[in-house]
């Protein structure tokens, strides 16, 4: 009953075209540029709200969910991708949403993450994250017009799927990357991928789940 009212308030947020807008009080995505993309029309969002929706149709036997999950997936394909990346967000201007053109590292991983985009139906851009992301992009240059993920929640996301695709040697290097300099100065985990904020945070811990993880080579799940 408690799902059910959650998707029915959520459903009076959807627009004509099934995607959440507008949405009030405090939207968040993550501790990085990717939050000052949230209105109109936000994208990573909405990823999460497709994956809810097919979750749900799965958990209570409901195809009806199912279904509107699906449709939301192909809807955010077809206007959140511009041909390279998945884009952050649409405006209104003129009672017309527009896309805002602009790209987050972190909404590319909600895409992978949530189901909207797999390494077969999106193959050039997996590859491109995969070779030319992660801990060490911006020392090297590398599309400095995508923003940067922060440790909360995009560089997570990352990590994860490298788990989950079986990535085990990559992930072993890119937890050493992203991880190794905060222990080695406070010999706790952040946050932030800065020094910023808090400097000793619970979730950052899993960090040493996904080195077990890599080291024993396997993933403790399926995503949906």
């Amino acid at each position: 009953a408690r799902v059910r009212r959650l998707l029915d308030y959520l459903r009076g947020l959807e627009n004509a075209d099934g995607l959440l807008e507008h949405l009030p009080g405090w939207a968040f995505v993550e501790w990085s540029h990717a939050n000052d993309l949230v209105q109109d029309i936000n994208y990573p969002t909405n990823m999460v709200y497709s994956y809810v929706l097919r979750a749900a149709g799965r958990l209570y036997d409901d195809p009806s969910l199912t279904a509107r999950g699906e449709a939301l997936a192909e809807t955010i394909r077809r206007r959140s991708f511009n041909g390279e990346f998945f884009t952050d967000n649409e405006v209104y201007r003129d009672g017309v949403p527009v896309s805002t053109g602009e790209c987050t590292e972190t909404c590319q991983y909600h895409a992978f993450f949530f189901g909207i985009a797999t390494p077969q139906t999106y193959p050039a851009l997996w590859q491109r994250l995969m070779t030319q992301f992660g801990p060490h992009r911006a020392e090297q240059g590398l599309y400095p017009e995508i923003a940067p993920a922060n440790a909360f929640t995009g560089n997570f996301l990352r990590l994860d799927l490298l788990l989950h695709y079986g990535c085990y040697d990559r992930l072993r290097e890119e937890v050493v990357g992203y991880f190794a300099e905060m222990a080695a100065l406070t010999g706790t985990l952040w946050e932030n991928m800065t020094a910023v904020a808090s400097c000793n945070h619970g979730f950052a811990s899993y960090a040493a789940c996904l080195l077990d993880y890599a080291i024993r080579r396997e993933a403790p799940y399926t995503m949906l």
